[in-house]
């Protein structure tokens, strides 16, 4: 997993909503992109959620 992805939902998950925040706002756009891909590349292919396979079915289908 990226290390600065680990970082931000360690904070997430422990801090508080303005610890977050200021993190976020310190990482680059560059960064902050390589994250979001990492995160929904996990989420695509954990077996065990399916939410986001779901919702891609359901708006590509129209609904």
């Amino acid at each position: 997993m990226n290390q600065e992805l680990a970082n931000i939902i360690k904070i997430y998950s422990t801090g508080t909503h303005k610890e977050l925040s200021e993190c976020l706002i310190g990482k680059s756009k560059d960064t902050l992109i390589s994250m979001l891909v990492d995160l929904l590349t996990m989420y695509i292919n954990d077996k065990n959620s399916s939410t986001i396979r779901e919702f891609i079915t359901v708006t590509l289908a129209g609904y």
